[in-house]
């Protein structure tokens, strides 16, 4: 969905696979990323930086981690 531009619907998605605690930590980490990045192009900022501060500091050796931190500085520049 985000690919193709549906980013409230791929936004829906997501923050329903971020909100679940229990996902694996291979998963959970990029569902964070991507709902922070649809968040971020939806001008959704608050919410951006929240989810990817989560990323950050929950998964910090995960493979997304250090593109949620290079994203993070963009939602605070912005």
């Amino acid at each position: 969905l985000y690919r193709l531009q549906r980013l409230s619907d791929a936004a829906k998605v997501l923050e329903a696979l971020a909100a679940n605690k229990d996902l694996s930590a291979e998963i959970r980490p990029g569902a964070l990323y991507y709902l922070g990045k649809c968040r971020f192009d939806l001008g959704e900022k608050e919410q951006a930086k929240a989810d990817l501060s989560e990323l950050v500091d929950s998964y910090p050796d995960a493979a997304v981690a250090s593109y949620g931190q290079y994203l993070l500085g963009f939602v605070y520049l912005s």
